[in-house]
């Protein structure tokens, strides 16, 4: 289902094609949203940094944009990818059945393949590394895709690199992985930046939910401490995602509510919150199922 205060803005980037020409683990309608974007939203005033870009289909989205966008004279080098480009055997399921199966190892550089990708756009991309070792150019921000959110440390690396340099009123933030059960600390980020951030948008089916920044935010709020984030402000933080969120999404931010409490080793806790949740909804293909399988084993 689709909130009608979000359809006038689905309609606008749905009619995109949604390029499959790189292998990723984001849809089509994101693909769809980025290309829109850059071709029709961007105005040139901030750079383009897409965090977690793997093969590269975000950079790839955003650059077929870019390169068709009439407004902005100055498009070389605007997009800033950035990924590890360090291969795990977690990824090992997202290229079966392609060129690429058994083809990479643990350890492997890829970087390679996101070149080969992104060649036919490569005078707007800036391919850079490790996001905590190369932190960030000191240029303005108006677009931030994060699908690097994965663990507490990178997240905290991408407070202080970036969102000193997002423009208020202009820059949009996108978290990538707003619903996913093992990235509670996004909906923590949420609810503490609630003043300084409006929704805009969440893009169906998936896990993208865009913010535009209101105002800055003071550099003192950025030096967070994800671990002193006790349990009263985090049940806040999922009341307040869960409101936001649209009812696919729900189950699996209950999830990731579950996981806080899991990750803080507070077994209890976790299960009794989980029992309160499957209560009230069917954990069927959410989540949730995982959670019970983390939480009890």
């Amino acid at each position: 289902m689709i909130l009608r205060s979000n359809r006038s803005y689905y309609r606008r980037y749905i009619a995109f094609a949604g390029n499959k020409d790189v292998p990723g683990m984001i849809s089509p309608n994101e693909r769809a949203f980025l290309e829109f974007y850059a071709k029709s939203l961007y105005s040139g005033k901030g750079e383009i940094v897409d965090l977690g870009t793997w093969f590269g289909a975000s950079s790839y989205a955003l650059a077929r944009g870019l390169s068709s966008n009439r407004n902005v004279t100055e498009k070389k080098k605007r997009i800033h990818a950035y990924d590890p480009f360090y291969w795990e055997a977690s990824l090992d399921p997202h290229v079966a059945g392609t060129r690429f199966e058994g083809l990479l190892s643990p350890g492997d550089d890829y970087q390679h393949v996101f070149n080969e990708f992104l060649q036919p756009y490569s005078e707007f991309i800036v391919a850079t590394g490790d996001i905590s070792k190369h932190g960030w150019t000191g240029k303005p921000i108006e677009f931030l895709f994060i699908d690097a959110m994965k663990n507490p440390w990178v997240t905290i690396d991408i407070l202080k690199f970036f969102y000193p340099y997002l423009i208020p009123g202009k820059s949009l933030v996108v978290y990538q992985d707003f619903d996913h059960y093992l990235t509670p600390w996004i909906h923590l980020l949420i609810y503490r930046y609630r003043d300084y951030f409006d929704f805009v948008h969440y893009i169906p089916p998936s896990g993208s939910i865009i913010f535009r920044l209101r105002k800055a935010i003071p550099t003192e709020m950025l030096g967070i401490d994800l671990a002193a984030i006790g349990t009263k402000e985090a049940d806040c933080a999922f009341r307040y995602c869960l409101k936001l969120a649209v009812n696919e999404k729900r189950r699996n931010i209950m999830a990731a509510h579950v996981m806080f409490y899991h990750y803080h080793q507070l077994k209890i806790q976790a299960c009794s919150l989980f029992e309160q949740y499957t209560r009230k909804t069917d954990s069927k293909g959410s989540d949730l199922e995982d959670v019970k399988k983390i939480i009890y084993a």
